[in-house]
């Protein structure tokens, strides 16, 4: 018994984080199209499904610069609170508890 409940929340989470993937790659695809590139490559949730951390890499146009590329993730992280609550405003009537988002680097 306590086996499948294992089982069946390992499939609820990895619903989750697919549910998260698509819906942040939706909003960075509709967001930057000029600069640079988004891409989500993994979203990990915690468990509890308190804490998802979401994995992005940067692409970027070829003749940009370390500094051009530095500035552009200021600003991506000077915009983290925005895209936070668009993600939370797609997923709040799909989910019960809304996890706190981190955003890492994936390199």
């Amino acid at each position: 018994m306590n086996n499948l409940y294992k089982e069946r929340k390992k499939i609820k989470i990895k619903k989750i984080e697919s549910l998260i993937l698509k819906e942040i790659s939706l909003l960075f695809t509709y967001t930057y199209n000029k600069n640079f590139f988004i891409t989500v490559s993994k979203v990990i949730l915690s468990n509890d499904c308190k804490i998802a951390k979401i994995y992005l890499i940067f692409l970027y146009k070829s003749t940009y610069t370390e500094e051009k590329k530095k500035l552009l993730i200021n600003i991506f992280r000077s915009k983290i609170n925005y895209y936070i609550n668009n993600l939370n405003k797609k997923i709040k009537n799909k989910l019960r508890k809304i996890p706190n988002f981190f955003f890492y680097l994936d390199y």
